[in-house]
């Protein structure tokens, strides 16, 4: 994914010099999505909690019976560079 930092896109090796990785590197779209699932579930609790809390206890329920088993099982995709 894209990043700021030059550590995720060159790799300085020994004896090799240097290896360089595209911008768009994909290697980490998978803590990617679970933060920003995470994030979002979060996100969602603290606005219901605010305006709906009587409903909080229900949507945790319904989380936990509906999607938890889902979004703890998502599979990593292993992406490899072509030369």
């Amino acid at each position: 994914m894209h990043s700021l930092s030059t550590e995720d896109h060159i790799d300085f090796q020994m004896g090799n010099g240097a290896v360089a990785h595209p911008i768009r590197n994909m290697a980490g779209a998978h803590h990617l999505f679970n933060g920003v699932f995470s994030n979002a579930l979060h996100t969602f609790t603290r606005v219901l909690a605010y305006y709906r809390n009587e409903e909080l206890l229900r949507f945790g329920s319904q989380y936990i019976q509906e999607w938890r088993a889902a979004f703890t099982n998502i599979p990593a995709i292993k992406i490899e560079q072509r030369q």
